[in-house]
């Protein structure tokens, strides 16, 4: 009895050790235009937030902005190669049990300095931000993983009124609705947000569904409530936040707020989330007087926020952050002093407290979790 008790223990333990979830970080940055390593993951503890690096891409260059598949077995990233060249969107298999990276396909992003790459829920489109002669290029994704030669390119032209960041279109970021009907581009250049509706894969430009923002507002990213109702956009160049009911494609305006802490000649406002449950949106602010990050509460029922404070990142240049899937941790990128700063997240109040460690990394730009079993 005690020998068979002892067997079914083994296996019990061995099953589910086997079997057991895990959360790994996946981090990228910049490689001072050089082949480095531009993306790193570290196994991520949901009960304490501390890290082990696991893994990592040891010949990267510029991995400005980075997205994984559903799966997870798929990274996509845009290499950010400067002024004078187009950049690249680089395709890896990621193996979360042997934590391998491997090299699928390597491609123009269509245009100069892509900032940001995203995914439909299908896995059948990816979306590039080429910031500098704005282009968005949409992308089939083929059976294999891999990225369709021939992308639809949407290139952007106009100005806005603050002409030392205005002077021309400037394509920041790409975020699909949650049906994958709609694509919504925040152009920083013009103070509009560009619409495409995607009709049997193929993307379509729907002028008449254009949004537009103040002046010199500069929207640059933007995301969607988890109930799928409201949308939000984080204004770059006026430190704001701006609510939308989505309906049927449009964007109905519901509401502005200021994110700093105090007002200030220039701003530079970068990133936007939403908690899990949908109860708080953060914000992060840049420049030298302030780097935070500003946290409202949610009303779920008509969009609208409020401000409950600020929270310092510790750093310069707060560029990216990212919520944990447990929703207990924000994880903050300084750019310019090379940190990722963890802070625990209080799911009552929003609040977040600073914990002791923290990632040294390169500009750091670009932060994701995945969990895998």
């Amino acid at each position: 009895m005690k020998k068979s008790f002892y067997i079914f223990t083994i296996c019990f333990i061995m099953f589910f050790g086997m079997n057991a979830q895990k959360t790994y970080l996946f981090t990228s940055g910049y490689t001072k235009n050089k082949k480095g390593e531009g993306v790193q993951v570290f196994e991520f503890n949901l009960e304490n937030g501390l890290t082990t690096k696991v893994a990592s891409i040891k010949d990267i260059i510029n991995a400005s902005y980075f997205e994984l598949n559903s799966t997870g077995n798929n990274l996509y990233t845009c290499n950010d190669l400067g002024r004078e060249q187009e950049g690249k969107v680089s395709v890896y298999d990621f193996n979360p049990k042997k934590l391998t990276f491997n090299l699928l396909q390597q491609a123009s992003s269509k245009g100069y300095n892509p900032c940001h790459i995203t995914l439909s829920s299908k896995d059948d489109l990816v979306a590039v931000s080429n910031y500098t002669q704005s282009s968005a290029a949409v992308f089939n994704i083929k059976s294999d993983r891999r990225l369709d030669n021939n992308p639809s390119v949407f290139k952007f032209k106009g100005n806005s009124t603050m002409k030392s960041r205005q002077e021309a279109s400037h394509l920041h970021s790409a975020k699909f609705s949650p049906d994958d009907k709609y694509i919504y581009l925040p152009d920083l250049g013009t103070d509009q947000i560009h619409t495409l509706k995607i009709k049997k894969d193929s993307p379509l430009s729907c002028k008449n569904l254009t949004t537009n923002t103040a002046k010199s507002a500069g929207p640059r990213h933007f995301t969607f409530h988890p109930n799928g109702n409201f949308a939000y956009v984080i204004n770059e160049l006026s430190g704001t936040v701006v609510g939308y009911r989505f309906k049927e494609g449009k964007l109905i305006e519901l509401g502005s707020y200021f994110s700093y802490s105090k007002k200030q000649n220039d701003y530079g406002s970068a990133d936007i989330h939403i908690s899990p449950d949908g109860k708080f949106l953060y914000a992060s602010n840049r420049w030298t007087e302030e780097n935070t990050i500003s946290i409202f509460k949610l009303n779920q029922e008509n969009g609208s926020l409020e401000l409950k404070g600020h929270q310092s990142t510790y750093g310069d240049h707060p560029r990216n952050f990212v919520i944990d899937p447990s929703g207990n941790f924000l994880l903050v990128a300084n750019r310019n002093t090379n940190n990722i700063v963890f802070f625990k997240r209080d799911q009552e109040t929003g609040l977040l407290s600073k914990l002791d460690h923290e990632i040294t990394m390169n500009e750091p730009t670009c932060l994701k979790f995945r969990t895998y079993n």
